[in-house]
């Protein structure tokens, strides 16, 4: 649907009044945050946005149908007497509601994708828990990132919440708050993109996002961190994907390292970017 504001209105009311006789308000304002809507060429992930007389929508409702997957129809890329890692696909969202009969560990966010851990009892629960608060366990992601980034390098200092808003927060750095530390390497790269191996030390919200974004690469595709910074491939998601974990199984008492290959949105962005003809 494409159409022109008359007068101004909160998005969501604006396009409640005109499709809400076949569609419900809940469908709607799920299509809105997973992308489905673009505000005068721009994406707008926040249903409360105030519209202005003149601005242009762009509104895709197929958007808010959203993923069918269960749990258990996950794909399982490890399992154990205690403990399954899945194959996290985009747009599930990691809760211990999600998984009834397991024992949530820890989060990746809505549009990451990659290897998900979880515990199958309080136990080992407890267990893992203590292996992230320890640092014991080791996480590697990749990520395609705006610009052409140096070799390598190391982002840390402290990050706090930022701003509050519709339900959700933006976390950057401050002089105090959380410790965050993230070492990262390029794999490709060119005038227009990156290809970035990231391990971080720590597991701060949005952690990865925000030191890339303040670095001056954001992640192509985030539409929080990287707002308005596109270059001329325009994802469905950001593009972070959680490719390594490694811990400590005590049921098999050794650690085991699991990984998840890059999805094929990566690598369909990586031949639009020519990314793949890079050495």
């Amino acid at each position: 649907m494409k159409t022109e504001v008359d007068q101004p209105q909160v998005l969501l009311h604006y396009l409640r009044d005109r499709i809400a006789n076949d569609y419900s308000t809940r469908l709607i304002k799920r299509a809105i945050e997973n992308k489905g809507c673009l505000v005068n060429g721009r994406l707008e992930r926040f249903a409360s946005r105030k519209l202005r007389q003149g601005d242009r929508i762009h509104f895709d409702l197929k958007r808010g149908v959203g993923s069918k997957t269960t749990s258990q129809s996950l794909k399982i890329l490890y399992q154990s007497n205690a403990i399954v890692a899945f194959e996290k696909p985009v747009d599930w969202v990691c809760t211990q509601e999600s998984i009834p009969g397991l024992y949530l560990v820890h989060r990746l966010d809505k549009e990451t994708s990659g290897v998900w851990i979880c515990a199958k009892n309080k136990e080992v629960q407890a267990h893992l828990e203590q292996q992230f608060k320890q640092r014991e366990i080791e996480k590697k992601y990749h990520a395609i990132v705006k610009g052409q980034t140096e070799n390598q390098g190391k982002c840390e200092g402290f990050l706090a919440a930022k701003v509050r808003f519709c339900g959700g927060t933006i976390y950057g750095s401050a002089d105090r708050g959380q410790w965050a530390s993230t070492q990262w390497q390029c794999l490709k790269k060119n005038t227009r993109a990156s290809l970035l191996e990231l391990k971080p030390k720590t597991g701060r919200t949005h952690q990865l996002r925000v030191h890339l974004s303040e670095l001056g690469h954001p992640i192509l595709g985030d539409a929080v961190y990287g707002r308005g910074a596109f270059t001329d491939y325009r994802p469905q998601r950001h593009l972070l994907h959680a490719s390594e974990i490694v811990f400590f199984d005590p049921s098999e008492n050794k650690k085991v390292a699991v990984h998840s290959p890059l999805p094929d949105d990566f690598k369909t962005a990586l031949e639009f970017l020519k990314l793949d003809q890079c050495a």
